[in-house]
């Protein structure tokens, strides 16, 4: 059967449900080109009775890499004649940034991170990593690791972290970082993988790592650091240490409660 031409949906993206990935996947395979619509701060607040704890435009950044979608618009309406404009002016600008996409640079990118509620600081990371090498791959590190090591437990468990992550249209592969993992083990495994050399390797770390990554120089030998540029103000408001301690405060069922409402407000 051949594909439609165009298709859409409508939801929040606070955070990424099994039902919401399940559903874009499934709808997404009909159309040649699929967006998605996600509600405005505005909207959420006076239409839906609640309000998100990530703005518009950090939900916008989620969504956009979401695999097999093509772009995102904003939408604080459920009328079809405005929705319609506001798709066409988000198509015009998705065509003009496809003529600018910039050349790879690394064979492998590596991105490490925890990716506990996938937020836009995450979402930075990985596009600011995609836009320099071929092949990404993101390492998730795993419940027991992030227990041990940071004295705190992920709102979401290790598989569900790592499938919301394999859904980025930039992620190319998961692997994952356990308690007794160590740097070289993720080279090894990617070198395995890939079957490329170690100089065609980067590892895309936040600039508020580099002093901490000192201590583990001779596990990163041979491979390129890439420090990327984090905003410590920003960092205080986006980080999943702060969404989890805003769920804990303002959802009484906790990510279940947030991962139902989610679910509610999403439209095929």
């Amino acid at each position: 059967m051949s594909k439609q031409e165009f298709g859409f949906s409508l939801g929040i993206f606070e955070v990424l449900t099994p039902k919401i990935i399940k559903g874009i996947r499934e709808q997404a395979a009909k159309y040649k080109t699929y967006a998605l619509g996600v509600y405005t701060d505005e909207y959420v607040q006076n239409e839906l009775n609640t309000a998100c704890m990530k703005t518009t435009e950090q939900r916008i950044e989620i969504a956009e890499q979401i695999d097999n979608v093509n772009f995102v618009f904003p939408v604080d309406t459920r009328d079809a004649t405005i929705v319609k404009k506001e798709i066409e002016k988000a198509y015009s600008e998705y065509l003009e940034l496809k003529k600018s996409d910039e050349q790879e640079k690394y064979k492998v990118g590596i991105a490490i991170g925890s990716y506990d509620m996938l937020h836009s600081g995450h979402i930075e990371n990985i596009k600011l990593a995609k836009k320099q090498c071929e092949k990404l791959v993101a390492v998730v590190k795993s419940d027991e690791r992030i227990k041990v090591n940071k004295n705190k437990i992920p709102l979401q468990t290790t598989q569900e972290r790592a499938n919301n992550v394999r859904e980025l249209k930039s992620i190319d592969h998961v692997f994952f970082m356990n308690l007794e993992t160590t740097r070289k083990d993720i080279i090894q495994e990617v070198l395995d993988f890939y079957g490329v050399d170690k100089s065609e390797i980067a590892v895309f770390l936040g600039s508020d790592l580099k002093d901490k990554e000192e201590k583990y120089k001779d596990e990163w030998e041979g491979v390129n650091l890439v420090f990327t540029k984090r905003d410590e103000g920003k960092m205080k408001i986006v980080s999943s240490s702060n969404y989890q301690k805003r769920v804990q405060l303002e959802h009484e069922g906790g990510i279940e409660d947030l991962n139902n409402f989610e679910d509610e407000h999403f439209n095929i």
